[in-house]
């Protein structure tokens, strides 16, 4: 819960390219979705992934942020799994057409006693060629587990991110997506 409230994802107007910000504290991550930002650089750290490219900024305090303007649109790029690019990293998207691979339970078929030890939970979705991709609900997220049936088909909107995540091999695909709530996750069926 502490890494999930210090993290936002940040992408320019035009949706070509996005960032992760990580606040010193949790406390000083006010920003919210659909916040436009003006982000002074002074103290913090800037690198790349060397394996996808993706850019992190760390040492975000709240007084980097020098304005904000609340509830822009951010409209989701529409993209297939297979024509996803380094260059979507940290930026909104949707994939539409996907199929929940186990539909049963919930969105994190995890004990409850874990969940304190966990960021993220995975889901696998499919399209229609086959093609795959983790979902990461986040374990501290409220529609987690909610006791409704899962949809089986959805159109899934949220953060396309490139993580490695330890408890599961540092290998859980090049590319996964972050919903930003249960409203990115649209039942068609």
């Amino acid at each position: 819960d502490r890494w999930n409230r210090r993290t936002v994802y940040v992408q320019t107007a035009d949706g070509s390219m996005g960032a992760k910000l990580v606040f010193v504290h949790p406390g000083e991550n006010f920003l919210r979705f659909g916040d436009a930002i003006s982000l002074s650089l002074d103290k913090c750290v800037i690198s790349r992934d060397a394996g996808n490219g993706a850019l992190e900024i760390s040492g975000v305090r709240a007084s980097n942020v020098r304005s904000v303007s609340h509830n822009q649109a951010v409209p989701p790029k529409i993209r297939e799994i297979s024509a996803l690019t380094d260059a979507d990293i940290y930026t909104y998207v949707e994939i539409q057409g996907l199929d929940i691979v186990f539909p049963d339970g919930s969105y994190s078929k995890i004990q409850e006693s874990w969940a304190s030890k966990m960021d993220g939970y995975l889901t696998l979705l499919r399209d229609d060629s086959g093609n795959g991709i983790n979902m990461i609900v986040n374990a501290a997220c409220r529609f987690r587990r909610t006791g409704k049936s899962l949809p089986s088909r959805v159109n899934l909107r949220g953060v396309l991110v490139g993580e490695k995540m330890r408890r599961y091999g540092n290998d859980i695909g090049r590319y996964s997506i972050r919903p930003i709530d249960e409203n990115g996750i649209v039942p068609l069926r």
